[in-house]
C-alpha cells in the first residue's frame, strides 16, 4: 500500500534530520517488518487547497513489545500530498518529536 501511495518523487525527513526516497523507504519496510502491536494516527490538520495540494499533519501513536518491554511511542508528522489523476499522492513527509516510555 505504501508504493500505491507514495509518489515515484516523494521524499522523507526522519526525526534525526535524514532524508530518503521512496524507493528507500519500501526497501526499509521490505526488510525491517513493523513489531508493534498497535498503531493510530491522529489527525490533527487536514487542509486540501484550491490547486490539487493538500496538508495532513498530526500524531502517531504506537503501542508494542521490544526486548525491553512493552512501550509506548507519539510522534508528530506533516504530510504534504498532491492529486494526480483522482488519486492522491504523499510528496513530502517529516516526523519529529519522537517520544518512547516503558
Amino acid at each position: 500500500m505504501l508504493d500505491w501511495i507514495l509518489a515515484d518523487e516523494s521524499q522523507m525527513i526522519d526525526a534525526s534530520g535524514n532524508w530518503s526516497t521512496k524507493q528507500q523507504e519500501l526497501s526499509y519496510i521490505k526488510s525491517n517488518k513493523p513489531s508493534y502491536d498497535s498503531f493510530r494516527f491522529e489527525i490533527k490538520r487536514l487542509e486540501i487547497f484550491e490547486n490539487n495540494t493538500a496538508i495532513v499533519a498530526g500524531i502517531g501513536h504506537i503501542e508494542g513489545k521490544d526486548d525491553q518491554g512493552p512501550y509506548k511511542m507519539i510522534y508528530h508528522s506533516s504530510n504534504i500530498l498532491i492529486k494526480r489523476e483522482e488519486h492522491w499522492k504523499a510528496i513530502a513527509s517529516h516526523v519529529f518529536g519522537i517520544q518512547k516510555e516503558y
